[in-house]
Order: C-alpha cells, then sequence, then structure tokens
C-alpha cells in the first residue's frame, strides 16, 4: 500500500507499528481465537490500519474495491481460511457526517471471535473488551467480540415485534424460511459471478414452486438485510429477497446496525439486531423454522449455521450442480463444530422437499 510521502509517512508508519504491537498484545490478553501468530494476519492489520485512517483517500468507490482485490482480499486467501472480513463504509450518518469504515474480523470454527476497527471518538458499541488509540490521525478503537454462538435469545425483550410476529406464524402454522449464504459476490470478468448468480435463481425458482404447492401464502421467507446495491454486489440475500417480492410473499429481514445503510427497501417485518456482524445470527436462528444454504459460503454463514445446529433447526445446502455432492450423502459439519448433520444436495427441488418434510412448527417455540 502506498503512504504519502515525507514525515507524514514516517508518522503513519509509527502509528501503524504500534497499533498493531497493541492490537496482538490486546488479544493476546482476551480468549480469542483469532490467527495473531499468522504472518498473514499481521500484514492485514497494517493495512487495515493505513485504511482506515487515512479513509478520505478511498472515499471513491473504484479505488475502495481496489484496495479489497489488491491487498485485503489476498490476505485472507494467503492465511488459508483462518479469518474472514467485512468492510463497511456508509457514505453518511444520520446526522449527515462522513462515517468511518469499519473493518471487522471474524476467525472460523468454533470460536467465532471477533475484532472491530473503527476511527471515532466513540467506545464500539457491543463489543465485550475494547482499547481506545490515541493518534495524530484520530482515535482508533479497537473491540474484541466473543463467540456469537448463544444458546438461546429472549426476543420477548430484545425484540418483542419479532416475538410477537413468531408467535402468530406458530399460531397459524406459518413456516419461516430462511435464504443464505454469500452476501458479497461482485461482478467479475471471468463469468463466475454471472454464474453462480444464474444457478443461484434457477435454484430459488425450484424451491418457490415447491412451497407454493406445498403452502400457497401460508410461508414466510426470510433473509440477511444486505442488499449491497451501493457496493455494486449481488448475493444471495438480495436474490432470495427479489424472488420473494417478486412472488408476492412476506419477507423477514434481520441486520447488525453497521449493514443497516444498504438495506433492502421492502421487507414485511426488518429488524436491526445488535450493532456488528455475527450479533444478528443468533436473532436469525431462533426465528426461522429451516433453512436453505447456498454454497459456496463464508465464516459469516457458517456463524448463521451453528446457531442453527445449536437450535436443532434443519436446513439443508444446495451447491452448484457441477459441485455437488449426491443427494442422498450424509455430510458430518466439519466446518462448523462438529455438531449435528446436514445434506448437501444438487437439486434444489429434492433439497426443498427433504426441508420441508423435516419441518415441525410444534417444536420450533421462540
Amino acid at each position: 500500500m502506498r503512504l504519502e510521502t515525507g514525515s507524514k509517512c514516517t508518522a503513519m508508519r509509527r502509528v501503524v507499528e504500534e497499533a498493531v504491537g497493541r492490537i496482538i498484545g490486546f488479544l493476546s490478553c482476551t480468549d480469542s481465537d483469532l490467527p495473531i501468530a499468522d504472518r498473514s494476519f499481521r500484514e492485514f492489520l497494517v493495512h487495515s490500519i493505513v485504511y482506515i485512517l487515512q479513509h478520505e483517500a478511498y472515499s471513491d468507490g473504484g479505488r475502495r474495491q481496489d484496495f479489497l482485490s489488491d491487498f485485503l482480499f489476498p490476505l485472507e486467501i494467503a492465511a488459508g481460511g483462518r479469518f474472514q472480513f467485512a468492510l463497511d463504509h456508509a457514505p453518511w450518518t444520520e446526522s449527515g457526517q462522513s462515517h468511518s469504515p469499519t473493518i471487522q474480523v471474524t476467525s472460523t470454527s468454533p470460536g467465532f471471535h471477533g475484532l472491530v476497527l473503527q476511527r471515532s471518538d466513540r467506545p464500539l458499541a457491543s463489543c465485550c473488551d475494547h482499547h481506545a488509540m490515541e493518534t495524530p490521525f484520530g482515535t482508533l478503537q479497537i473491540g474484541h467480540i466473543r463467540n456469537r454462538v448463544v444458546d438461546r435469545v429472549d426476543l420477548e425483550h430484545s425484540h418483542p415485534e419479532l416475538y410477537t410476529f413468531k408467535q402468530w406464524c406458530l399460531e397459524h402454522k406459518v413456516p419461516i424460511i430462511y435464504l443464505l449464504g454469500s452476501a458479497r459476490q461482485f461482478p467479475s470478468s471471468n463469468g463466475e459471478h454471472a454464474k453462480a448468480v444464474g444457478w443461484q435463481k434457477s435454484a430459488l425458482d425450484r424451491i418457490f414452486a415447491v412451497a407454493e404447492a406445498r403452502y400457497g401464502d401460508r410461508i414466510v421467507f426470510g433473509t440477511g438485510g444486505w442488499a449491497g446495491r451501493i457496493e455494486g454486489s449481488l448475493g444471495v440475500p438480495r436474490l432470495g429477497y427479489l424472488a420473494a417480492i417478486e412472488r408476492g410473499k412476506k419477507v423477514l429481514t434481520t441486520i447488525p446496525r453497521c449493514g443497516s445503510y444498504d438495506k433492502h427497501e421492502r421487507s414485511t417485518l426488518e429488524a436491526v439486531c445488535g450493532e456488528h456482524w455475527g450479533d444478528d445470527s443468533p436473532v436469525l436462528a431462533t426465528m426461522c423454522d429451516g433453512a436453505f444454504i447456498f454454497g459456496t459460503y463464508g465464516t459469516w454463514t457458517k456463524i448463521e449455521m451453528q446457531n442453527l445446529l445449536k437450535r436443532e433447526k434443519p436446513f439443508v445446502v444446495i451447491n452448484a450442480p457441477d459441485e455437488a455432492e449426491p443427494s442422498s450423502q450424509r455430510m458430518r459439519d466439519r466446518v462448523t463444530s462438529g455438531q449435528g448433520d446436514y445434506q448437501v444436495f444438487g437439486h434444489a427441488d429434492v433439497a426443498a422437499h427433504t426441508l420441508f418434510d423435516s419441518i415441525d412448527l410444534a417444536s420450533c417455540p421462540a
């Protein structure tokens, strides 16, 4: 990454070196399972801190995407999947001021611990451990999030509107089915994005056809609330939301506050759950009666899967037809923590019948 030349460059390098040292020391004193000894992770911290402290230079969407492609994505890949990140850069706050970017990192299973970095004068909300570092370029906020896989969510008190909706669905035997998978799929020159979107749309067509035949209008579909319109991404939550809206189905969306600046437009019911990515996953898993997981998915989806397993909620994985395991094969969930099984399908209609057959609304209290 290019730093400005001269004394400002030297000052920035010193700040970055001190910040990385503090973060490593900070995480060493917690129970975090982030890969702090991994060279790729440390390099990731260097580039992330420079980006956050110099974020005005990356206000243009094209430059921001170049930064992701040139620096953060390669380091995430080099670490072999030991961590995954999300960069959020809301263009405006409610007060009309430019909003500092937030970079969030999560470890993989079994801990799913998180690190949140932001330039701000205010402490980071919902982080269990917190540290602030004053620099000549602004205050760098550092937060640690512990395991986001929890046993129980008290919807009645934390989200009464969701609790009321869930009780209505249970009373009227209306299942809530979530459509989950990678939210940030970007256009690519090699055609992979178009290929992924193509088979995902085809799978959604089959799922909705089976759902229509079985439930008619007595079904609710849920997705993550991320639309991706501002950054130009098109992922499974957006595709699922559009498919439901086009067919006149009720849509429930859940999203953390950090992503609410780019949410879907016309959800039947939407809920902002927590501050950071992953905070919404226990709520999502509590609300749903079953889920379709679209491969290939990342760590954020794995957090949702782990919360589903924790609650013994049924879900199936649908892979691209040329990547699918035989539909009869039972797959051990090694990717999360070894708790529970799920099935992998290449045919969405078979997956839909299997999932709907497994749903027992009487055993799914909120």
